[in-house]
């Protein structure tokens, strides 16, 4: 199937009151796991690959692996470069990304604007579409399970700026900060839903939610309610299979090869990418 346009899919999306999974995806195994996930669910998904993840694999090679995938997929795919530089975007547009995200979100207001507008310019010529951040989502690092943790400021989007970034920019999706954390959170969320909604009033844009690993199922549901229609969800997934494994690994008498690992992994990942498919409310939305 062809790739597919990120904005057309979450205006989508919208109509139909549901949100669209982004899935990170770092290898051949992850990203097959995504595809099947979307597939065994008749659901739309988007493959995201970001520029961080590139002391992993290199970019171009992750995203020939990910348009291989998306053309053979029975299902809407978007394949997408996450949080990326002015640079990274460009990469991503010569390497065949159907859509880019720029992040600009840690940047003064008026460049974050004009960097965005530069990359709207460039991405909208060559029929690529754009998302970007208004806002900052925080970063949480370290070992929850040794309760370390290291947090930058979040920066939550202020509506009376989201019409003026939206209208100069020309941005097809908007990532807003209203109280997630990237990375798996040491405790729940607070999720300013009286913000989103503010900004729903104010613009008609599909809305983004990054950090979604430490959100609550009933949350997201509200969120989705209240008008976000793509989710980011990685670290959390991430995390599910690791401990999976060790717990396989620790168990098992036999010998372990490098190859079962590689199988355990894609059959975990598509297990839980499929649960929140469908809790994104996307199965049968193919």
């Amino acid at each position: 199937m062809p790739l597919v346009s990120l904005k057309k899919l979450l205006i989508k999306a919208q109509k139909e009151q549901h949100a669209v999974g982004s899935f990170n995806v770092l290898d051949v195994q992850s990203a097959r796991a995504v595809i099947q996930a979307a597939e065994e669910e008749h659901s739309p998904v988007i493959l995201a690959f970001g520029e961080g993840h590139e002391r992993f694999i290199p970019m171009d090679l992750m995203f020939t692996i990910m348009r291989k995938l998306a053309r053979k997929a029975t299902v809407p795919v978007v394949i997408l470069l996450d949080h990326g530089s002015f640079e990274a975007n460009l990469r991503a547009m010569d390497l065949g990304a159907s859509a880019v995200m720029y992040d600009g979100s840690a940047l003064p207001f008026e460049m974050n604007l004009e960097t965005t507008r530069k990359i709207v310019e460039k991405a909208h010529a060559l029929g690529i579409d754009v998302e970007a951040e208004l806002g900052h989502v925080s970063m949480e690092e370290g070992n929850p399970d040794k309760g370390e943790t290291d947090m930058d400021e979040p920066i939550y989007t202020d509506p009376a700026l989201v019409r003026e970034f939206v209208e100069k920019t020309g941005v097809d999706a908007l990532a807003i900060s209203i109280g997630t954390v990237h990375g798996v959170c040491l405790k729940k969320p607070e999720i300013d839903f009286q913000r989103l909604k503010k900004i729903r009033d104010i613009t008609d844009i599909p809305l983004v939610l990054h950090g979604g690993s430490g959100v609550s199922d009933d949350d997201f549901k509200r969120c989705i309610r209240e008008g976000i229609t793509k989710i980011n969800y990685f670290s959390e997934v991430s995390l599910f299979v690791a401990e999976n494994i060790k717990e396989r690994l620790q168990k098992r008498m036999e010998k372990n090869y490098y190859q079962d690992i590689v199988k355990w992994s894609q059959e975990l990942f598509k297990e839980r990418v499929k649960d929140r498919i469908r809790l994104f409310g996307s199965s049968n939305k193919a």
